[in-house]
């Protein structure tokens, strides 16, 4: 969704308090792996997975600023 610094920030656990490791575009779409309970904030997968990283890298969005797509499958 529409940001008023026009990026999300991704942090590295859910909640404000959490450490910025990353920034994603509004627009930009990426899979959702989990919500957390607490805080509704949605984790995902921002950089895909590819040697070293077979995870790939995860953080964790606000969703405020953040919708979860039905799937097209």
């Amino acid at each position: 969704l529409d940001t008023p610094t026009g990026f999300l920030k991704v942090r590295n656990m859910p909640g404000d308090k959490g450490q910025e490791i990353a920034q994603v575009k509004p627009g930009d779409i990426f899979p959702h792996l989990d919500t957390d309970i607490e805080t509704g904030w949605y984790e995902i997968r921002y950089e895909a997975p590819k040697a070293g990283l077979p995870e790939g890298i995860v953080g964790w969005v606000s969703p405020k600023f953040a919708t979860i797509a039905a799937s097209p499958n």
